[in-house]
């Protein structure tokens, strides 16, 4: 425990801001969820209408710093995709030197030299 007053305030503030980080990130986990699981159900409308909700926690937790902007417009954008059925998650490129098969090949290469 900090012995300092000034180090006992510093730990109660940052103890009261963890909890408000805290409040929005899954704040914006369950309606990322909600929008998730219309949308598998199959009722977009309701998940549509969910996005402006979800948009404006976005924006306010990316306003206050708890999330860095980018990641809040990454957020927006894949929660997009989920709502209007295009897709569920984003594709992951998997670059060719790391792909199992050309691993094999080139393991394969190397004995026969």
């Amino acid at each position: 425990m900090p012995q300092l007053q000034n180090a006992k305030k510093a730990h109660r503030q940052s103890l009261k801001r963890q909890a408000q980080n805290k409040t929005y990130k899954n704040r914006i986990k369950n309606l990322y969820r909600q929008i998730s699981d219309l949308t598998k159900q199959g009722n977009k409308k309701e998940a549509i209408n969910l996005l402006p909700t979800y948009y404006k926690t976005i924006d306010k937790a990316a306003q206050q710093n708890i999330l860095p902007k980018n990641r809040a417009s990454r957020k927006k954008s894949l929660v997009t995709r989920i709502a209007s059925g295009v897709s569920q998650t984003p594709p992951k490129k998997v670059p060719a030197s790391r792909e199992p098969n050309a691993l094999i090949e080139q393991d394969k290469k190397e004995t026969v030299e």
